[in-house]
């Protein structure tokens, strides 16, 4: 706001500032399943072994190579310290056209769920999945026409229908905590009913890989004579939606992530919701701590020397305080 002169009048009428409130406490709630990635396999390839206990960027290339029709098979291994409330779910991509799928020795099927994409299939494992470390195993014929990052040879139409197969990560998904060991190592714990996590960083209160939104809720008293601005600090996520009294005040995707709520305040207690989603870095990656967080990400930076180290580097996903502001209304 300028004055006849072109300078800066700091006495706008609007802008007379008469209060201010911060909001630190919330209560949040996680909308969508948790993850774990699975992402070192053991594998067998036309019986010989291309790889124990190893990350899947070392044994892509021969499992690529190798003629379509190749026999192969993978073990994943991961841990639960204590067993959740509720469905646990294996995704494994492409999992319909494989010939066997166990836990723990046990097999299960493919059904039609998904989980984030329609190729990967979301598998009930809860009645096999045991408290230690548990076993998933995947078999089949190598039916996949990538030759290198990025590169695939053309399918030719007497080879249809073509049921592709994949040497991928898998995801455990459900109603868990993932406990961080340093970052190096991580498993399954049980949610306690009174979990309160702190949303300032939610990557490391049991969400190392979420891939979903988190519903932040919280209440504050105000006086509908004022003009009230609401602002976030130190966010970290795709971006804000924010809700007053259960009615939309606007998504914020970039700072200063501030919004004016006026029109949306009642007298006495209000209710503020915010709807944070994550996007899929920590899940899916590149989230190796020598790689760094790169300017741009292609096939090819999955199969880099450095793209692989037992220590993760992962994005904070989370809000600092928020700040309630009351200025004179004209």
């Amino acid at each position: 706001h300028l004055d006849p002169a072109g300078k800066k009048n700091i006495n706008r009428p609007d802008q007379i500032p008469l209060g201010e409130m911060r909001i630190s406490e919330w209560a949040c709630e996680a909308l969508d399943p948790n993850a774990l990635r699975v992402d070192t396999v053991s594998v067998t390839l036309d019986g010989k072994q291309i790889g124990e206990n190893s990350p899947l960027l070392k044994v892509w290339q021969p499992f690529y190579d190798a003629p379509d029709g190749t026999p192969f098979e993978a073990e994943y291994k991961f841990t639960v310290n204590s067993l959740p409330r509720g469905k646990m779910e294996a995704v494994i991509e492409y999992a319909e056209n494989l010939a066997s799928i166990t836990i723990n020795g046990k097999p299960v099927k493919a059904g039609k769920k998904t989980w984030l994409d329609i190729h990967f299939m979301a598998i009930d494992i809860t009645k096999h999945v045991i408290k230690g470390v548990n076993s998933l195993r995947i078999s089949g014929l190598k039916i996949n026409n990538i030759t290198d990052a990025g590169f695939h040879r053309r399918v030719l139409a007497t080879e249809f229908p073509y049921k592709t197969t994949e040497l991928e990560s898998i995801y455990i998904i459900g109603n868990f905590l993932v406990t961080d060991f340093g970052r190096t190592e991580f498993c399954i714990s049980k949610k306690e009913k009174k979990h309160k996590p702190d949303v300032r960083n939610l990557t490391m209160e049991g969400y190392p890989f979420y891939a979903g939104r988190f519903k932040l809720s919280a209440f504050f008293e105000c006086d509908v004579k004022q003009n009230i601005e609401l602002q976030f600090t130190d966010v970290g996520g795709a971006c804000l939606d924010v809700l007053i009294n259960q009615k939309n005040a606007e998504v914020l995707y970039w700072a200063p992530w501030k919004t004016n709520i006026s029109n949306l305040v009642i007298d006495g207690q209000n209710l503020m919701e915010v709807i944070l989603p994550t996007d899929l870095h920590n899940l899916m990656g590149p989230i190796q701590e020598p790689i760094g967080t790169p300017q741009g990400v292609g096939p090819s930076t999955f199969r880099m020397p450095r793209a692989w180290a037992p220590k993760l580097l992962l994005q904070r996903i989370g809000i600092g305080a928020t700040r309630i502001q009351m200025f004179k209304k004209t």
